[in-house]
């Protein structure tokens, strides 16, 4: 008969032995380092099992699939959403011409359109930059996207600001460079739009605006990109006395190009250095920002 204690201490060792494995294969696991490494990892993988090759499809055979992927990539930093919307372009150079034109169209309909709640320039830009340049797309249609880069790539995030000259509702002329502050929020409207209006009431009723313009740390420049300076004095009142209330007088502003204005109203955050710190940005947005600003 078999001593009990012997059995006792054999299985004591084999179990010691399994658990030893078992954590040496844990620790071979990958670990996750950032908060974003889900989202980021599922977002360069999103398209994996999608038939590229397949002819038929059309935009309403992805429009929900898309919408859930520029929401996903429209909460990541810049450098893991736009690795793997690299990811997707390069499956797209290689996938039918209707596909290309679909998904091409998709990345307009969210990232370029403002009415799409995901609006953004530099989601927008990969899918453009490649666009322009690809024999799928007839030369009318890069022709115009040609035009569209090269918009889009002013004002960048980064990049310094480009300045214009405003009037002030007291008839004076400065630059956007003349202002001194921290930072600068320029907040392009027009005083007879509904959405503006709305932007322009949160702006006031939020608290952490208020208490950064009261203390100096930020400035919020008020333009009105054109030339009807009747209508721009008529509401002239609904601009708070500690903001800068301006008119481009000149309409260069809109004319020339100078500032990306799909919509209106539209929010530049500038730093002190009058660097695009956010473009086109939205409230959310911006106020989360603001949240980290002391």
């Amino acid at each position: 008969m078999r001593n009990p204690n012997n059995i006792l201490l054999l299985i004591c060792l084999i179990t010691i032995v399994l658990f030893s494995t078992e954590c040496q294969n844990y620790r071979k696991l990958p670990t996750i380092d950032s908060d974003n490494y889900i989202n980021d990892s599922l977002a360069e993988n999103y398209w994996n099992n999608f038939k590229f090759s397949d002819s038929t499809i059309r935009a309403v055979d992805v429009e929900s699939s898309f919408a859930s992927y520029a929401r996903l990539l429209y909460g990541l930093p810049y450098k893991d959403a736009i690795k793997a919307e690299f990811r997707l372009i390069k499956v797209l150079n290689e996938s039918c011409t209707s596909v290309y034109k679909v998904f091409m169209d998709m990345a307009e309909k969210y990232f370029y359109n403002p009415q799409s709640g995901l609006c953004d320039d530099e989601l927008y830009r990969p899918f453009l930059k490649n666009a322009v340049n690809n024999k799928k797309l007839d030369y009318a249609t890069r022709e115009r996207l040609q035009y569209r880069l090269e918009i889009n790539g002013r004002n960048r995030p980064g990049d310094q600001a480009i300045d214009f000259i405003y009037e002030t509702i007291d008839g004076k002329n400065s630059s956007l460079y003349g202002i001194r502050s921290k930072y600068v929020l320029v907040y392009f409207n027009n005083p007879d739009c509904h959405d503006c209006k709305i932007v322009c009431e949160e702006l006031k009723r939020n608290s952490q605006i208020s208490r950064l313009v009261s203390n100096n740390i930020l400035k919020i420049l008020s333009v009105y990109p054109d030339r009807d300076k009747r209508m721009w004095i008529k509401n002239a009142k609904s601009i708070p006395v500690n903001w800068i209330n301006a008119i481009d007088s000149t309409g260069n502003i809109k004319d020339d190009n100078i500032y990306d204005l799909k919509a209106i109203p539209t929010l530049y955050l500038l730093d002190v250095n009058k660097r695009v710190v956010l473009k086109d940005a939205s409230f959310k947005k911006l106020i989360n920002f603001m949240l980290h600003i002391a």
